[in-house]
């Protein structure tokens, strides 16, 4: 079993970046990113993408 005592005590943060930037986008659109459908889409040029 681990010993987790060793370890420092500290904060990690864990963000979604695709969720973030495609927020950030709508709100920089004017949009509101909680009411608004929006994709990730990493090629519009490929099919399923």
């Amino acid at each position: 079993m681990y010993d987790y005592s060793i370890l420092s005590n500290r904060i990690i943060l864990c963000v979604d970046l695709r969720s973030f930037y495609a927020s950030v986008s709508c709100i920089k659109m004017g949009l509101d990113p909680m009411y608004t459908k929006l994709a990730v889409v990493g090629d519009v040029n490929r099919n399923g993408s």
